[in-house]
């Protein structure tokens, strides 16, 4: 009968937490906030190496070349996601994933309850309340630290297995092992800031049972060796990930606003009785801030403290574990607090603590132990009256809280707004209150016999209460929506993938956009979904010098991180001016409005190609700038007047609406492009026009100055060419330092540029410099005077004296362009340097003609490698020791641990222990 009963309470609980993702157990797919910006990225090209068979140990589709499996929050060699994304398509992996954990969240409290000998009503209730109560469910975007904190209440349980066990035992096997597994599970499932609190929060839990029961010193160091062996276990992952955090912007700790971004005032402890009290669930709730483990809950944990338990037939758990979980939740608060708490800035000084922000998700503990002193204070209540249980744990009450728990839970998934829940959390407070206190006195009251009734009662209200606080998460931070629309492909995919050769993207982040935006635009890091190779991307761990690198790049250093196409996500613009920020590429020239300094040459001709934005209302010939060749002083410039319908014209020319109603004639078209715009949008042909104007004498030229005539916003100029008497041009954008960048697709959601000036992805270079430090190496590739083609910046070693040859060429040849192995053949007529413009990082090697070389780091953070004069063939690999001195240590650990489950085995046989 009592093996019946948890799986019965396992059954329920299941239920209940499906019942309570339904949308996503029907087939929704979870999408907000981390689940498409971070997770579905990375999962897509973690799940494309395993189908080749490989550990994604790198990709080079992101940041220029990063170590993936380094980046922890992936997950790489966490059992289930090897088996999910092996098995299901990434977005269906990734759900289950997400509810998998939710379900063992619920079993691990349950279990834990089972183990300070609750009541099963009483650990359901606990199972519950932390489950589907704030923390987890607020957070459920962020499914790593959903997954790491499901293994919570299992180490807490294996803790408390393993200290206070069966009394006399001298080498507890079994529960050392389980301990060091679920270790080993939590420092592999994603998210090294949970599991730190999950094994301080446990390590305290430790300390607390050693120290107020007869001093058992062999159980310590048998708790010591099992979790050192977890951490072993998870020796492949961790030591990347160290290796990459100590070159990441995090390695020196983090600044004090950062570090304390996402505080919890404490004035808004209120959200504990009302989660919803500001109103608006987005933007005015984070979701790092949210506690709510419901009104009953909070009661119940208070009563678990102040009603002291009966000592009846050595029911009494021992120790009395209750006060250590409330000190436990009291801490939690008061770290939560952040920047409110002055002393919170200490932990800036501790090692590990000091590499992360938030300080809201300590309130992890605190969701925890309010669900396991929910539990323990119902228990006490229900056994005031009565040690008769079984009335408690008989199948028709269980059948009664799992199908009406499951209705209410249905039902409220039934509303159909947000805004219709939020009406109702403006009273509901005031309901689940008297409710509880009303349940709470009946309790009190009760006689004998009442167990069952008041078991389903109490855990009807909880129910009630989660089920309508999840469904306003589930309406808005945890919606879903079908598989195909997340999948839906982007409209200008056709064009970046008909590019060939070696090339990226990068996507401006001036704004947050909305999810379309995201998807068009290829928001970091959602190129990585369609296996396209971005310059940049979103990660919790960027190189520091990489960021430094790209965080404030000149039109050079974009080329010469191989950047081919530049885009800019839209917001739907309301005028001339707004659409010009819309389309503004900071890497290309503007030069409406603006002088722009030339050489003082004699130019003879200038080609100017451009377009009109809203201007269906101008008329032919109507001005819309004037361009003024500036001669230098004493000498005689020219001026010319651009036109509507001669000189330029309406980009959209061919949309309906424009052709309509345009009252200018289409100018000489330059270039078209695909496009999509209007409202409502349709496809249609962009142009740009081409205007040519030879001057009538040689201008000797000291700048170029085009005025305004048209409304602000309306004239783009895209390109302009000047031509000396010999025939020479000259790029107006390249004599200011710009890039030479031209409009190839534009939509409603994104601009897209071309970037003439990209430089190839391998190269031969023959001058080279040596620099001292970072911070002149940033200094020089600021300069316009620098030339990354001619010239490379070495970070290590006497830059080698090589002479640029006067006759010959060299030749560039890629054999091979793998993850983690590319091989190139290259002939050049003197010593020479070949510069790979991928992320410089350890691990990566290289040899020359199968010798080994030295590799070094070239223009701050790409790779090169010093040629003699000659055919060679060079080969870089990528082969870290941290990887391989981590899977050492996780194969060692691994067959401890199966050793200790083997003479547990055996000592359950035998009953030696």
């Amino acid at each position: 009968m009592k093996k019946a009963t948890h799986w019965l309470c396992s059954a329920v609980l299941i239920l209940l937490v499906l019942a309570t993702f339904g949308r996503a157990v029907l087939g929704g797919i979870f999408y907000i906030g981390d689940i498409f910006q971070l997770h579905l990225p990375l999962r897509t090209a973690y799940a494309e190496a395993l189908a080749r068979g490989a550990v994604p140990l790198w990709n080079t589709n992101v940041m220029g070349g990063y170590p993936l499996l380094a980046e922890g929050q992936l997950g790489a060699l966490y059992p289930l996601n090897l088996l999910l994304h092996s098995l299901l398509p990434v977005p269906v992996a990734l759900n289950a994933f997400v509810l998998l954990h939710f379900l063992w969240a619920a079993l691990g409290v349950y279990a834990f309850t089972r183990r300070l000998r609750l009541l099963p009503a009483a650990g359901v209730l606990s199972a519950l309340v932390y489950a589907l109560g704030g923390f987890l469910v607020a957070h459920l975007n962020h499914v790593n630290i959903v997954a790491v904190a499901s293994w919570l209440p299992w180490l807490f349980l294996f803790v408390d297995r393993l200290l206070t066990g069966a009394p006399g035992r001298v080498r507890p096997y079994g529960d050392a092992a389980l301990l060091a597994i679920t270790v080993g599970m939590v420092f592999l499932a994603g998210h090294v800031q949970i599991a730190l609190l999950s094994l301080v929060a446990v390590g305290a839990y430790a300390i607390y049972l050693l120290a107020i029961r007869p001093p058992q010193h062999h159980l310590a160091l048998w708790l010591a060796g099992a979790v050192l062996a977890g951490l072993a276990l998870a020796g492949a992952q961790l030591l990347p990930t160290l290796e990459l955090t100590a070159l990441s912007e995090r390695a020196g700790g983090l600044d004090a606003s950062f570090f304390t971004s996402f505080s919890l005032h404490p004035l808004y402890l209120v959200s504990l009785l009302s989660p919803f009290i500001r109103g608006e669930v987005y933007p005015e709730l984070s979701v790092e801030l949210v506690g709510y483990v419901g009104l009953l809950p909070l009661l119940l944990a208070a009563c678990a403290l102040l009603i002291r338990r009966p000592a009846k037939e050595g029911i009494e758990p021992e120790p009395r574990r209750e006060r250590f979980f409330a000190a436990l939740g009291l801490v939690a608060l008061v770290l939560s607090f952040g920047r409110y708490n002055p002393l919170y800035l200490l932990l800036a000084r501790v090692p590990l603590f000091n590499l992360f922000r938030v300080p809201g998700r300590y309130l992890y503990w605190f969701a925890f132990s309010a669900a396991i002193l929910a539990g323990m204070g119902l228990d006490i209540l229900l056994r005031r009256r009565s040690q008769d249980t079984e009335m408690v744990v008989s199948a028709p009450f269980w059948l009664v809280v799992a199908l009406v728990g499951v209705a209410i839970t249905v039902g409220a998934a039934r509303v159909p707004t947000v805004e219709t829940w939020l009406g109702v959390w403006r009273w509901l407070p005031l309901v689940l209150g008297a409710l509880s206190l009303v349940w709470l006195l009946w309790a009190w009251l009760s006689k004998a016999g009442r167990g069952a009734l008041l078991s389903t009662l109490a855990l009807l209200v909880v129910i009630v209460d989660l089920a309508a606080f999840n469904a306003v998460f589930n309406l808005s931070y945890n919606q879903t929506m079908p598989l195909a629309d997340l999948q839906a492909r982007p409209r200008s995919l056709d064009l970046l993938q008909s590019e060939t050769g070696l090339y990226r993207i990068y996507t401006q982040q001036r704004i947050v956009p909305w999810l379309s935006v995201m998807r068009e635009s290829y928001y970091p890091n959602l190129a990585l979904l369609h296996g396209l190779p971005t310059a940049n991307g979103e990660f919790p761990l960027r190189l520091q010098r990489y960021a430094e690198y790209t965080s404030d790049m000149t039109a050079s250093m974009l080329n010469l991180l191989g950047v081919k196409h530049y885009l800019i996500p839209q917001i739907l613009p309301v005028d001339a001016a707004s659409e010009t920020l819309d389309l503004a590429d900071p890497f290309a020239l503007d030069p409406v409005g603006q002088w722009v300094l030339t050489p003082v040459i004699k130019f003879t001709a200038m080609d100017i190609e451009s377009y009109l934005t809203q201007s269906a209302d101008l008329w032919n010939g109507d001005p819309v700038a004037v361009v003024q060749i500036v001669p230098v002083i004493l000498t005689e410039g020219v001026e010319f007047t651009l036109t509507a319908g001669s000189h330029t014209a309406e980009w959209a020319y061919d949309r309906s609406d424009v052709a309509a109603s345009i009252k200018h004639a289409r100018a000489p078209v330059a270039r078209s492009f695909p496009a999509r715009s209007g409202y409502p949008p349709e496809d249609h042909p962009g142009h740009t026009y081409s205007a040519h104007f030879r001057f009538d004498f040689p201008v000797l030229s000291q700048a170029v100055r085009i005025r305004a005539m048209a409304a602000p916003g309306k004239l783009h100029i895209e390109r302009i060419v000047l031509y000396d008497e010999d025939g020479q041009s000259y790029v107006l954008a390249h004599l200011d330092g710009k890039g030479d960048h031209i409009l190839v697709y534009r939509s409603e959601d994104v601009a897209i540029y071309r970037n003439n000036d990209v430089l190839p992805r391998l190269f031969v270079t023959y001058q080279a410099r040596a620099v001292a430090s970072d911070a002149e190496t940033l200094s020089i590739l600021h300069s316009r005077e620098f030339d990354p083609r001619r010239e490379v910046l070495l970070a290590s070693g006497a830059a080698a004296d090589v002479t640029t040859p006067t006759s010959g060429s060299e030749e560039v040849r890629l054999v091979s362009y793998d993850a983690q192995r590319i091989a190139a053949l290259v002939e050049s007529p003197a010593d020479s340097y070949l510069v790979l413009t991928d992320t410089w990082y350890p691990g990566w090697k290289v040899s020359v003609d199968g010798r080994s070389a030295e590799l070094l780091r070239a223009d701050l953070i790409f790779r090169a490698v010093f040629l003699p004069a000659g055919k060679h063939e060079v080969v870089f690999i990528y082969e870290p020791a941290s990887f391989r001195i981590g899977t050492m240590m996780t194969i060692l650990a691994a067959l401890l641990i199966v050793l200790a489950l083997l003479l547990a085995r055996r000592q359950s046989a035998t009953g030696h222990w």
